[in-house]
């Protein structure tokens, strides 16, 4: 046990892609900081991030100068060159988004405007040897191609940052939960499995419970507004040249059920959506056959009996003044009023593509 109170420089709560981005970027850039990731579980990246489809977003569908879209933007660039140094695979493979009638060609149309505004690059309309091609996959009328969408390797990102982290003199405890947070005269005082720790710098990126724990230490006014998103898998032949997304219709929660696949090339539909109150990951198997008959819609030759139930994974969305907060919730100390603190909540999609930019916006954001 530690004696006392533990002195340290820099403590992040949460070992998913944030508070491992997080840590590669503070190590990386101050490595005399003492640094810290706290993991609350044996493993990293169980929650949210473990159970992410693995795509790199291009920034297409988000608000103009909103966080989302900056930072996915950003982020969209910054994932190939960290690929590229830590020896995990990022491909741009592309995807295809689809109208299936004439009645949601205007969507489309609007898509690519937005793609234009948000200086998404390359975006640009399905040729006719493309769509013909297509067209034995999916229900299309006509699409749009997006270059800059991708995958991410994702289990090979967490343990490439892992040893980042530790190569740079950072350490990461797992099974150690930050279960409560005040403050001093000398700072912010963790409580945690090994006694209570004293930390000039706290970050909170504990995804799922970044809201609760932010509470105890300013009043941030949000209120968690957790969603499931589960996915079938698929064993037939399928499209795997560029993802497939149809054009999402505007009530929708998401993106709409679409096909992608991962590094390994295996194919999966989804997600749907379901609202939920606890952290639970069981699949509701009524709700996955429902999602077949809007796979059956857009994608009419996937064969029914070839769709397994795979997996499902929660996102943190946030509730601001009892509205739902459109953008990711990252306030620094100004904002905050608490010297040395920063938190990010609402670290919903696309928070996988916008992590590296999200770890250097954190890091201005406390001036170290």
């Amino acid at each position: 046990m530690m004696s006392d109170v533990t002195q340290i420089d820099v403590a992040i709560i949460g070992g998913g892609i944030a508070g491992l981005m997080l840590g590669n970027e503070v190590t990386r850039r101050f490595p005399k900081l003492h640094t810290f990731v706290f993991e609350k579980e044996q493993y990293l990246a169980d929650h949210t991030t473990g159970r992410n489809s693995g795509v790199l977003h291009s920034g297409l569908y988000y608000p103009q100068n909103s966080l989302k879209h900056r930072l996915c933007l950003e982020g969209n660039e910054l994932w190939e060159s960290l690929g590229r140094e830590q020896n995990f695979t990022v491909q741009k493979c592309g995807k295809f988004i689809f109208c299936s009638n004439l009645a949601e060609f205007e969507g489309l149309e609007k898509l690519k405007e937005q793609a234009k505004k948000n200086s998404v690059p390359g975006v640009r309309w399905a040729t006719a040897n493309e769509k013909k091609t297509l067209q034995a996959y999916a229900n299309i009328h006509d699409a749009i191609f997006v270059p800059s969408t991708g995958f991410i390797d994702v289990p090979s990102a967490i343990s490439a940052l892992e040893r980042a982290i530790l190569i740079n003199g950072g350490n990461i405890l797992k099974n150690n939960q930050v279960s409560k947070i005040g403050r001093d005269n000398q700072g912010i005082i963790l409580e945690t499995r090994d006694g209570s720790i004293s930390t000039k710098i706290l970050i909170n990126a504990a995804g799922l419970w970044s809201v609760a724990l932010g509470k105890q230490i300013w009043q941030n006014g949000l209120e968690d507004y957790t969603v499931k998103g589960s996915y079938l898998k698929y064993s037939g032949d399928f499209y795997r040249e560029s993802f497939i997304y149809p054009c999402p219709l505007s009530n929708l929660k998401g993106l709409g059920v679409h096909s992608t696949f991962d590094v390994s090339g295996a194919i999966k539909f989804g997600p749907n959506v379901e609202d939920v109150s606890t952290i639970d990951y069981a699949l509701n198997l009524p709700l996955l056959e429902q999602m077949k008959t809007e796979i059956t819609r857009y994608y009419p030759h996937v064969g029914l009996e070839q769709l397994s139930p795979d997996y499902c994974g929660i996102r943190s969305k946030i509730r601001s003044k009892g509205q739902l907060y459109p953008d990711f919730w990252i306030k620094g100390p100004a904002e905050t009023k608490v010297p040395g603190y920063v938190e990010i909540c609402g670290y919903e999609s696309p928070g996988l593509t916008a992590a590296p930019a999200m770890a250097r916006l954190v890091v201005s954001l406390l001036e170290i």
